[in-house]
């Protein structure tokens, strides 16, 4: 048995079943959620495992804080005191419930060094393990989902997801009563928000008959997709083999159930859903325990470590997402985020009292740590066969997700002709949108670069004559200047530079010496630069919009169309193709309702091709993929985002009126919360672009694409780095080393293709 630690030892006899006549669990001790060491003795696996997950870190989150605090400030505390209604601690129930339970109220003020009982970092064993189904009067819609509306049991019991549970002298477990926990409703509690503000677009109605926002809405993505519909002729496991020996094959044509646990407390994408599974991986398991081809994605092992328990189905506590922490995980909450970003990697880890950390978890910890060797990842596997390090599990879960194809890119084109680039984009591993969760800040979308790979450079001038032309709007003096959220001039738009319009093209799109294949670049889009100088560029802000950042309200002041704007409105196919979700102010007529510009009234109603497909067919995600786009073409498939006219707002302060964009930097500011252009599971959509080959070009032309991801924008963090730097220059929450260090892009999916250059 691994090393558990004083507290852990002092609860080993805990595990075993407790004899006939001995003492029960005492009521008095379970008046309060119980720290996670109180769960080591028994469970140590599972809370070396969660000792990484990112759920345990909400409560600490720096980029929650200091967001909660700026809105609070802002706009007068809308989600943050002890108010009466909807909004009372209405992030801090999910971020921290624990600390809510007890009545540590967010006020406006930071919560962080409130923070001091064992139990307060984010969900815990605890927290997860009372719940014993929904909670449908603290829900919006009476349906259980959002709000942290969940029921919690009293006392001594706890609930599990497996059958014959064994209660023990320390607590007693629910039999046979786990079903909530194994479902997506479970999750759904927190991952659809809807904050108590309106959306003039939402058929869907509260209380008092008024459209509600949704700020993320993960739950009711899944709850639409294939996923969730066993039936669907879409569900990744309809004519998937289950546990061979286990699971017959008259099960195979049908698919089932895949919830929200199935992929992020599975073995998942390890094991696949296609995956061939020997029943020896299942030995000793009762076959009445794996209803479910599902169960294939689990492996067996002992729940407990404690004399005679049984070997069942077991989940991984790791929990991987999208998210990642932008600093070390933060187990002691009197430490900034500066001072754990100079702290080294173990002092997030160290044992203070009631820190649930196991002995032999500090290893792990210094390689999931952000700030420890990276190396020391590579190839480490978890007792389980994971990845042992949440990195790893987090990039292997956002790879699987999505896929891009360049299969269409012709073979050949002719000197000075139109290359057309035809790239299929396609959600193949998510039960949820791409980008999803708090998607209006997460960021996927196509890098291309077009780059001719018979012309060598070693410097920018070599490809001068591979330089775009200028467009009307990327003239500085046409326009605002914008500002970085620092309040610092953007030096590649600034107008007093000298050349400042010919540097920016060429840092952006064309006429560049690509630094890495030494070759001229005649095209490029999505396309990230290294303005600081600090050799990074997963910190740096994509080129589409020229922004100038208010961080003392919280606006943007200015916005303008970038060097990289999409044009696709325009008719020209270039420019950013951005799978990104949106806080918008929409226009409104007379009667309150929204104004849409024209093309969107083709997107709200598209159309599919219908498809009927034998009792042999397999899934449509196994077919091919040029019959699956034609089979399931619909009006979106080509990319183009929905956009509404802005509407004119006057600022409170000034009286001044500005006219927003279709998008707005937050929530307060919306009236439309927008989650319409992100990618749906298994509709492949089409990121279309043409590019003009100069007459000079030799070839052959390389075209390199990647679908890249980033969980947060790098303009959100600059504007509360700027408010953090005021409220207290002492100890920021947000500043630019956590920016540097703690934010990351990761590429989902890359193609390559080469096309032939002919000539007359």
């Amino acid at each position: 048995m691994r090393h558990a630690g004083i507290f852990g030892l002092l609860l080993l006899g805990a595990c075993e079943a407790p004899p006939a006549g001995a003492p029960t669990p005492d009521p008095a001790e379970h008046r309060v959620f119980r720290a996670e060491v109180d769960c080591a003795g028994c469970h140590p696996r599972q809370v070396d495992e969660f000792a990484v997950a990112t759920m345990r870190y909400g409560a600490f989150s720096p980029t929650f804080q200091a967001m909660e605090v700026a809105l609070a400030e802002v706009f007068d505390a809308p989600f943050a005191g002890d108010r009466l209604g909807d909004a009372r601690n209405f992030c801090g129930r999910c971020h921290a419930p624990l600390a809510d339970a007890r009545g540590v109220v967010a006020d406006g003020t930071l919560l962080r060094p409130r923070l001091s009982h064992p139990t307060d970092s984010a969900v815990s064993c605890d927290f997860c393990h009372r719940v014993t189904g929904p909670d449908f009067e603290a829900s919006t819609l009476g349906d259980g989902i959002g709000n942290l509306a969940l029921a919690f049991a009293p006392g001594v019991l706890r609930v599990g997801p497996v059958n014959g549970a064994i209660s023990n002298g320390f607590h007693t477990s629910a039999d046979g009563d786990g079903a909530f926990l194994r479902s997506s409703a479970f999750c759904g509690a927190c991952h659809d928000v809807r904050p108590p503000l309106l959306d003039v677009t939402r058929p869907e109605f509260g209380p008092g008959g008024a459209p509600f926002a949704r700020s993320e809405d993960l739950f009711s993505e899944w709850q639409a997709s294939p996923y969730a519909d066993a039936d669907h002729l879409q569900n990744p496991l309809r004519g998937m083999p289950g546990v061979a020996g286990i699971h017959g094959p008259e099960a195979a044509p049908r698919g089932e159930e895949i919830t929200c646990q199935d992929c992020h407390m599975s073995r998942y994408p390890q094991v696949g859903f296609a995956a061939e599974v020997p029943a020896a991986d299942f030995a000793g398991v009762p076959a009445e325990d794996l209803p479910r081809k599902a169960d294939k994605l689990y492996r067996a092992d002992r729940v407990a470590e404690a004399e005679g328990a049984p070997v069942r189905r077991v989940s991984t506590h790791a929990l991987p997402g999208a998210s990642s922490p932008m600093v070390p995980f933060p187990l002691r909450p009197e430490l900034s985020a500066e001072a754990a970003l100079a702290s080294p990697p173990l002092a997030w880890f160290d044992a203070a009292p009631g820190d649930p950390v196991l002995a032999e978890d500090r290893a792990l910890a210094e390689a999931v740590s952000r700030v420890g060797d990276a190396a020391a990842c590579e190839g480490a596997l978890d007792t389980g066969g994971l990845p042992a390090c949440s990195r790893q599990r987090r990039v292997a879960l956002l790879q699987a997700a999505v896929t891009l194809s360049a299969d269409e890119v012709p073979a050949q084109v002719g000197a000075g002709g139109v290359l057309d680039i035809p790239l299929w984009v396609e959600n193949v591993g998510a039960g949820h949108n791409v980008p999803a969760g708090f998607s209006q800040e997460r960021e996927t979308w196509v890098e291309l670069s077009v780059i001719d790979e018979g012309a060598p450079c070693t410097a920018d001038t070599d490809c001068a004559d591979w330089l775009e032309a200028r467009r009307f709007f990327e003239d500085p003096r046409t326009s605002c200047l914008p500002l970085r959220a620092d309040g610092r001039p953007d030096p590649l738009y600034d107008p007093a530079l000298p050349d400042s319009v010919d540097r920016r093209f060429r840092a952006d799109r064309s006429g560049q010496c690509d630094p890495e294949a030494r070759r001229c670049v005649i095209y490029r889009s999505g396309h990230l630069v290294d303005e600081d100088g600090d050799g990074r560029t997963a910190d740096e802000d994509l080129r589409h919009r020229r922004v100038q950042t208010d961080p003392t309200r919280l606006r943007e002041a200015c916005v303008a169309p970038g060097p990289d704007a999409d044009l696709r409105p325009a008719g020209v196919l270039q420019g950013l193709v951005w799978f990104h979700n949106g806080f918008q102010r929409v226009a409104l007529d007379a009667e309150g309702a929204p104004v849409p510009e024209p093309q969107a009234e083709r997107w709200l109603a598209p159309t599919a091709v219908p498809y009927a497909p034998g009792p042999d067919s397999p899934p449509v995600w196994a077919q091919d993929p040029a019959e699956r786009r034609s089979l399931f073409a619909t009006q979106r498939a080509l990319y183009e985002r929905v956009r509404y006219l802005g509407a004119e707002t006057m600022d409170p302060d000034t009286g001044v009126t500005h006219r927003f964009g279709p998008e707005v930097p937050n929530l307060m500011q919306a009236n439309r919360f927008f989650n319409g252009n992100a990618l749906r599971p298994f509709e492949p959509r089409q990121a279309r672009y043409q590019v003009t080959l100069p007459e000079a070009v030799v070839g052959p032309v390389a075209v390199r694409a990647r679908v890249r991801f980033r969980f947060f924008s790098p303009r959100t963090l600059r504007t509360l780095a700027a408010r953090e730097a005021q409220r207290d220059p002492t100890a920021p929450l947000v500043h630019e080393a956590l920016i540097d260090q703690g934010l990351d892009v990761v590429d989902l999916a890359a193609v390559r293709a080469e096309v032939e250059v002919l000539r007359d």
